[in-house]
């Protein structure tokens, strides 16, 4: 029988040239047959199969029916499939087994015919199947792509039970045929067949090849198969197909070959493929194949991984290779640590995928590749010291890694230190650097990276092995301890320095961590908290890695012990005897570790000022990991946490949710709840939240008010704590009445439980009951210790508690309340500095709690008018203040938005003025000050007469300073209260009427629905129509406007005041005298009127004058008023724009005046107010928005940031796609390029910012055409620079790159000017770099090539100009010879003056050539002057041949045309062979050389066009050489002598000025025309000039690139010297048509 040999496809099997000996004999084609047909053969054979021995497969006709079948395969139903596998399967066992045994039989009696029997079944078993699973396989993957988009929900709902039923549709119903499910069983039970030693079977030659092909293609369709991840049976039934194939059967290229290939390809692959390697290892204990693998990958081109990663199709490619990297290294460590060398390369190529996998890679060499083992070490020192380079090798590398280009290779090096620091990998040595590394990155560009390198931060604190807290000065003390000890021990500092431990690793130092009992004594907590921290259990844990270096270099250095010189002395002191429990070499370890402590705590604490820059980051991530830095280094009490929280609390009014609620479970955790194993009890809830209140300003407990609201909300602040806060508060209390040691820390106490309590007040004043208001009352308006900040926070708590009182809670202390208010406005203890806040406190109280809060401030008011102008010192404890006093604030919530700034003094101003309330010296120096500003230049408001007496004279006033100062605050305050008040009570009656409204449409629905009638037509008709609640409403605001404009009137209370104080503050030369807390108190009030009426600001306090708006306007810009008082003016007139705005449209100009004041906070205060104005659409920006651009580059830095901030908000206010900002750019670049001061560096800084919000493509189009227009509209370089660089900074998109080539024209003129064309040089390359599209880099070409080809053209007519100036220059010097040598020789006199009528006649001839330049019409005009020359030519040839004598006619004729001689040429020339030289004046000379080089150029461009149009005819040999050939034809003579005659006849003067005028518009359109020498001799001279005089002439003046008019005229003339046309040029200048 004929051995089965494996055929290279199934239909060779049975084609009619088939060579094999076993081939299929009886092929039966069954795509005809039925389905029974084909299923009953299938079934038949299946039963053969598993009756009969293994054998009987390759018996002829089992053979035959079975290569029929698995053909026509499709059509097999899915029971039979399965039976038919299931057969073949388990016969294939069966007949390993038989095999096996056969083979176990000694060699000897080995029957061949049946080892040969037994190896062609099983070559056909492992065929068949792989013939199978191709077909399955194939079928499988074409039934998934079919139904994938049509079913893909609906198989999802399917694939519940018994996994994935994709069913093959192929050729009928498969019925329950589930290929993934039978695979499995194929690759086992081929997996299981190469256990037979097939080098037995196969013997004496080795194992088919194709046989264990068909194998190795089985188990790589395996590895191919996504569900392989999920089945790890199929996964090492292929490992072992492949381990097998490559190791035991010598097929490790194309087992190597086979993974390379599926890693490539698939996704799923990398795990796969590091799994077979793994199982070679551990199985045959054999890296061959593993190291192949990475060889292949490693010998793949850089640039091929390049491709792929930047490939938009590739699925896999170097992805995949770079997963499998990493799992080599996580699951083979020992073997990548052999051939991660090679692998290194790599990182020098553009695939960040790859890069950053072998950055991972070396994280896990260095974790688990590099462990020590102390015998090991000790027996091979040689070994360990390799083994420790390397290791310092691949942590020098992970450091460089860090500076990598790409951000994803930079975050997966902090990943891999955050890995090492988890897993204690990272030596001691090394601590510090990651430290540096990870606070450096805090400011990579990417978020990505400060996000890992927050985590970084976070890793080492948690894992650190200093200790469970990091303080700095504890460690600190502790340091300077030890190292005195060891100072004492080892005198002559031998003390190991603070970077010393950096170098464990090269010296081989022992540096070990802090031991136990150190650590806790260096960080033990300040109240004896012994709590379990994060990061304790390192304290006494060495680190590994150190303690390998110093065990290899004790190993290494025993060798050598001899060779040691230079040890220092031993110490003269036991360490005992110093105080220190332990050896010498322990108390050096401890000093570095400690130096290393303290090196670690201050890189920590130095990466607070950076977390506070990331917690204002745009970006989520920042914020969210920062905020857990924090909580973090609050944990571990790092220098500088606290600060930074405080910090945090504003990010309570993130517009974003996340984090929002992120910074409410971060303080909560702070300071409520605590953490996981430290929980707080309400007492100390409550004292962490009075520490967090103690010493916050204004924002912070603004934001601290929101968190305790959002406490309060979530249920995280529970009422005991509220209790606990007022047992503080009575404690803190007591103590302040006592006066015991710790009054003061009392009082800070007090002011902050009043505080946190005023807050709860806000969310849950039913938590507030009477007993607690009269400790309220108690501790706030106490007589024996007034506080001003406690009053006021008793007067917020109280007002904040209005609803409680209007229901009746507090009835029975009403008075007291109201008592308590009242005494602190009119007779208040508090010092002057804090009464103004105080007082506007309780004023807002009062109007929030009192039934009629107008006639309790009326008498307040009276009383307090009576001790002002009564010369009545004010209440007790206020005059006392009167000299030290400081300016107040009284500005606060009042209810409305009112942003104006309080009295002077108050330190808790809403607005930063930049100038603290400083007490002044003396009311001496207030008013020498106050007059010298006003001795400066009164205000335009100032200049009429005022109504106290004048306003250059002192009004005698002898009432008290702080009497008068108080009572005006008190007046503004209750102006403006009473204004709240009225908006408040009608807002309170459209509340009610709205809800009788809502009752009554309620009840009219219940009875439509109970069919009863709802009420009359009418009613009904004005319900529908709602005329009802209209009317109401108009009524209502009637009564409104009526009552605030009572609020002023002249009979009602505040009226006269309210004059009295316009007019004081109208007196401006008194009121910048005066003191400052009367200025500031009178200003504050008279703002705070003008808010209350409108007509109040339109009031002229002196007829004839200016109103008081004007002079708010006026103050403002008085550079001698404190800038506090002109930033509460700027402030208060934001206030007025918002409540009047038409009043203040005809101001706006002068709102955006204050935004260039000298002072930071006048300036700061402008750009807040504006800010709010105009993204409130309550101010116009247009013509005014750049002095807001020109903020952007002030120099103080918080006045850039909030210019930055408000063209951020304004880009967003988008109306229909359209930036606001896209709009105002052509404005701000207008007003920009005006600015004078403006720097350039400054302009391009402004206009980078502003372009940068052009994102959208239509938009940096449009501006493109724009800006490309502004060329042609200015001639200055400067603009053109500005122009160049907003274009550079623009985003070009395809279209924008046609509009800068279609705008060309524009900007043509400036390409001169290096920087413009290095701007636009530098736009074309960027767009070429970025452009895939061929069409729009072809146009990108060709506007490169246009614009080189100007270039050129350009730089053509500078070389041309140049040596055209340096031939005048040389004609000019050589003239200048020539003059020289005339004088030299007397006796030639007469020749030179014969010959000077002839060079006069030329100098005539050549300004008439300049003349005919110009020339475009005029014919007959031309030809007399033509005539004209001819006859000087002759006359000059006649006085040539005479004894040296000229007539004076004929000097008179050739001197004409020269009326300026300074602009006449010195010309040396020959003349019939005759040199003739002319003395030429310096002067003219000069000229002379100046024009030539102007004229020359031209002439020489019209020569190139002119000469090949003239006729070529012999030229005389005498005249060849002339400047101009003046060539006559002997047949024109006769009309060249009447042309000469009637020349003669025009008077010299006529072509004196004719000449003259030719020059001048010759110089003026030099440009346009351009010189055509050759076409104007034809002119002069008919025909008769030929080609070679015109190149002779283009050789002696070089042509210069001449205008498109130049070249069209040199064409006219040169055709009509053809047509003999033209007999003579036109002297006098014609306009151009």
């Amino acid at each position: 029988m004929d051995e089965f040999q494996l055929p290279q496809s199934p239909d060779e099997l049975w084609a009619p040239d088939c060579e094999l000996a076993y081939r299929c004999e009886a092929f039966v084609d069954l795509a005809g047959s039925s389905a029974d047909e084909v299923g009953e053969i299938a079934e038949n054979l299946a039963f053969v199969l598993c009756d009969q021995d293994p054998l009987c497969i390759v018996e002829q006709q089992n053979f035959d029916q079975l290569c029929s079948l698995v053909a026509a395969f499709g059509r097999v139903q899915g029971a039979q499939r399965r039976q038919l596998i299931d057969s073949l399967c388990s016969s294939l066992t069966c007949l390993n087994a038989w095999a096996d045994k056969l083979l176990a039989t000694p060699a000897d009696s080995l029957d061949p015919d049946s080892v040969r029997q037994h190896r062609s079944a099983f070559k056909a078993y492992v065929f068949f199947l792989a013939w199978i699973s191709s077909v399955a396989g194939r079928e499988s993957r074409e039934a998934a792509a079919t139904s994938a988009p049509a079913t893909s929900g609906a198989a999802s709902s399917q694939a519940g039970g018994r996994g994935r039923k994709k069913k093959a549709a192929a050729g009928g119903e498969l019925g329950a045929w589930d290929w993934s499910a039978l695979f499995p069983r194929v690759v086992k039970a081929v997996a299981q067949s190469l256990n037979t030693d097939l080098w037995a079977l196969f013997r004496p030659s080795a194992p088919d090849e194709a046989v264990l092909m068909k194998a190795m293609q089985l188990a790589s369709s395996a590895l191919e198969d996504p569900a392989c991840v999920k089945c790890e049976e199929q996964a090492a039934n292929a490992a072992h197909i492949l381990a097998m194939a490559a190791l035991k059967y010598q097929q490790l290229d194309n087992v190597t070959a086979v993974l390379v290939d599926v890693l490539t390809k698939y996704e799923h692959a990398p795990v796969l493929v590091a799994g077979t390697l793994r199982y070679t290892i551990q199985q045959w204990d054999d890296g061959r194949l593993a190291s192949a693998v990475i060889g292949e990958l490693a010998a793949v081109d850089p640039a091929e991984y390049e491709r792929q990663q930047n490939a938009s199709g590739e699925k896999a490619g170097v992805r995949s290779v770079a997963a499998f990297v990493r799992e080599m290294a996580a699951q083979l460590p020992r073997l990548m640590s052999h051939q991660i060398a090679l692998l290194l390369p790599h990182l020098g190529g553009k695939a960040y995928s790859l890069r950053s996998a072998i950055v991972h890679a070396i994280g896990s060499l260095l974790h688990k590749a590099f462990d020590s083992n102390s015998a090991t070490d000790a027996a091979d020192a040689q070994g360990a010291l390799v083994r420790l380079r390397n290791k310092q090798t691949l942590l020098d590398l992970l450091c460089e890694r860090t500076r990598d280009h790409s951000s994803y290779t930079r975050m997966a090096v902090l990943q891999v230190w955050e890995y090492l620091a988890e897993h204690r990998a990272i030596p001691l040595g090394h601590w510090q650097v990651v430290t540096g590394i990870a606070a450096g990155r805090l400011e990579d560009k990417s978020s990505l990276v400060r996000k890992e390198a927050l985590k970084l931060l976070q890793a080492l604190m948690l894992h650190n092995p200093f200790g469970p807290k990091l303080p700095l000065d504890r460690f600190d003390k502790t340091l300077a301890e030890h190292r005195a000890m060891l100072d004492q021990l080892l005198p002559g500092g031998a003390a190991p320095a603070p970077g010393a431990a950096g170098d464990a690793l090269q010296q081989g130092l022992d540096v070990k961590p802090l031991p136990a009992e150190d650590a806790a004594e260096a960080a033990a907590d300040a109240e004896g908290d012994e709590r379990q921290q994060p990061g304790q259990e390192g304290s006494a844990e060495g680190m590994e890695v150190d303690g390998e270096v110093a065990q290899a270099g004790q190993t290494a250095a025993d060798s050598d012990e001899e060779e040691q010189e230079g040890q220092p002395a031993p110490p003269s002191r036991s360490p005992a005897e110093v105080g220190f429990d332990g050896s010498l070499e322990e108390l050096q370890a401890l000093v570095a570790s400690l130096a290393m402590a303290v090196a670690f705590s201050k890189s920590i604490a130095g990466c607070m000022p950076t977390i506070t820059q990331l917690l204002a980051s745009s970006s989520i991530s920042d914020v969210q990991e920062s905020i857990a830095m924090l909580l973090t280094c609050k944990q571990f009490e790092v220098d500088g946490a606290a600060d930074t929280i405080r910090k945090m609390l504003p990010l309570i009014f993130s517009k974003d949710q996340a984090i929002k609620d992120r910074i409410v479970e971060a303080l909560d955790q702070l300071y409520i709840n605590g953490w996981s194993g430290s929980a707080f009890s309400p007492a100390q809830a409550a004292r962490n939240l009075i520490d967090l209140a103690t010493g916050a300003n204004l924002g912070e407990l603004g934001s601290l008010e929101e968190v305790v609201h959002q406490f309060i909300t979530k249920q995280y602040l529970r009422p005991v704590m509220l209790h606990e806060l007022w047992d503080v508060a009575s404690r803190a209390f007591q103590a302040m009445q006592a006066r015991s040691a710790g009054a003061e820390r009392a009082h800070r106490d007090l002011r902050a439980a009043l505080a946190v309590l005023s807050m709860a007040a806000a969310t849950r004043p039913e938590a507030f009951t009477q007993q607690q208001v009269e400790d309220l009352l108690r501790f706030g308006f106490s007589a024996t210790a007034p506080d001003a900040l406690i009053t006021r926070h008793a007067c917020v708590t109280l007002q904040r508690l209005a609803g409680n009182c209007k229901a009746g809670t507090y009835d029975g202390i009403l008075p007291q309340i109201f008592a308590a208010l009242t005494r602190v406005v009119v007779a208040s203890p508090l010092p002057e500095a804090g009464w103004y806040s105080a007082a506007e406190s309780a004023l807002t109280a009062i109007y929030a709690l009192h039934p009629a809060p107008e006639h309790l401030s009326a008498a307040m008011l009276k009383h307090m008018a009576t001790s002002a102008f009564a010369g009545t010192a004010p209440a007790a404890g206020a005059g006392a203040e009167d000299g030290a006093a400081r300016s107040g604030n009284g500005g606060g919530s009042s209810g409305m938005d009112v942003k104006l700034k309080g009295a002077p003094g108050d330190s808790n101003d809403t607005m930063d003025t930049g100038e603290g309330p400083a007490a002044p010296e003396g009311e001496e120096q207030e008013q020498d000050g106050g007059a010298a500003a006003a001795a400066e230049g009164p205000a335009p408001a100032a200049s009429e007469p005022a109504a106290l007496g004048g306003a250059s004279q002192q009004p005698q006033v002898m009432h008290s300073v702080a009497a008068l100062s108080r009572f005006f605050f008190a007046l503004g305050h209750v102006a403006l209260q009473h204004l709240v008040f009225i908006e408040r009570a009608a807002k309170g009656v459209r509340r009610s009427r709205m809800e009788r409204e809502k009752r009554a449409a309620e009840e009219r629905a219940e009875r439509m629905a109970a069919g009863r009638t709802p009420g009359g037509a009418e009613d009904d008709i004005n319900a529908e129509l709602g005329v009802g609640s209209v009317a109401a409403d108009a009524e209502l605001d009637i009564m409104k406007e009526q009552a605030e404009g009572q609020i002023l009137a002249a009979r009602s209370l505040l009226g006269p005041y309210a004059r009295l104080v316009s007019a004081m503050c109208y007196n401006v030369g008194w009121l910048l005298a005066a003191d400052a807390r009367l200025r500031g108190s009178a200003l504050l009030a008279l703002t705070k009127l003008m808010v209350v009426d409108s007509s109040f600001c339109e009031m002229r306090p002196v007829r004839g004058g200016h109103s008081n708006l004007d002079l708010l306007f006026t103050l403002v810009q008085c550079e001698g008023l404190e800038a506090s008082l002109r930033s509460n003016l700027i402030i208060a007139l934001g206030d007025l724009a918002l409540r009047f705005p038409n009043v203040l449209e005809p101001y706006t100009e002068f709102m955006y005046r204050p935004l260039t004041d000298p002072h930071p906070a006048v300036r700061k205060n402008t750009l807040m107010v504006l800010t709010h104005l105009i993204l409130n659409d309550m101010m116009k920006v247009k013509g005014h928005i750049a002095k807001m651009a020109l903020c952007l580059e002030d120099g103080e830095p918080r006045i850039a940031a909030l210019a930055q901030l408000f063209f951020q908000e304004l880009a967003k206010k988008e109306y229909k796609g359209t930036s606001p900002i896209y709009n105002l750019l052509p404005d701000i670049l207008s007003n920009l390029s005006k600015e004078p001061a403006l720097t350039k560096p400054c302009f391009q800084s402004i206009m980078q910012h502003l372009l940068g919000y052009i994102k959208k493509d239509k938009q940096g189009d449009s501006l493109i055409d724009k800006l490309c227009q502004r060329f042609a509209a200015s001639d200055d370089p400067a603009q053109w620079h500005s122009i160049a660089f907003c274009l550079t900074q623009l985003p070009f998109s395809d279209k924008g790159m046609k509009k800068l080539s279609e705008s060309f024209r524009h900007y043509k003129h400036a390409l001169g000017d290096e920087e413009v064309a290095a701007a636009i040089t530098s736009i074309i390359q960027k767009a070429k770099k970025g452009s895939n599209k061929q069409e729009l880099k072809a146009e990108i070409e060709g506007f490169e090539l246009k614009i080189a080809e100007f270039a050129q053209e350009r730089a053509d007519e500078e070389r041309t100009a140049e040596e055209a100036r340096q031939h005048a220059e040389g004609r000019a010097a050589a003239a200048v010879a020539a003059d020289g040598a005339a004088s030299a020789q007397p006796s030639e006199a007469g020749a030179a003056a014969d010959t000077g009528e002839v060079s006069a006649m030329r100098r005539q001839l050549d300004g008439m050539l300049l003349e005919g330049e110009e020339a475009q019409s005029g014919r007959l005009a031309a030809g007399k002057n033509a005539a004209a020359e001819e006859a000087e030519v002759q006359s000059g040839e006649m006085s040539m041949s005479d004894d040296g004598g000229s007539s004076e006619e004929e000097q008179e004729g050739v001197k004409a045309p020269a009326a300026a001689p300074a602009a006449q040429p010195a010309v040396s020339e020959q003349l019939s062979g005759t040199a003739v030289k002319v003395k030429p004046d310096p002067d003219t000379a000069a000229a002379e050389a100046e024009r030539e080089a102007e004229q020359q150029p031209r002439r020489a461009r019209g020569q190139r066009k002119s000469a090949a149009a003239a006729a070529a005819k012999p030229v005389p040999a005498g005249r060849a050489n002339r400047r101009q050939a003046a060539v006559v034809d002997d047949s024109e003579a006769e009309e060249e002598e009447e042309a000469a005659a009637s020349a003669e006849q025009q008077e010299p003067q006529q072509e004196q000025e004719a000449a003259a005028a030719n020059r001048g518009g010759g110089r003026a359109r030099g440009r346009g025309g351009g010189g055509k020498v050759a076409a104007l001799a034809a002119k002069l001279g008919g025909d008769a000039l030929t080609a070679a005089a015109a190149e002779q002439e283009a050789a002696v003046h070089p042509a210069k690139g001449a205008r498109r008019s130049g070249r069209r005229s040199a064409l006219a003339d040169a055709a009509d010297v053809e047509s003999g046309g033209i007999a003579a040029v036109r002297v006098k200048d014609e306009p151009r048509h």
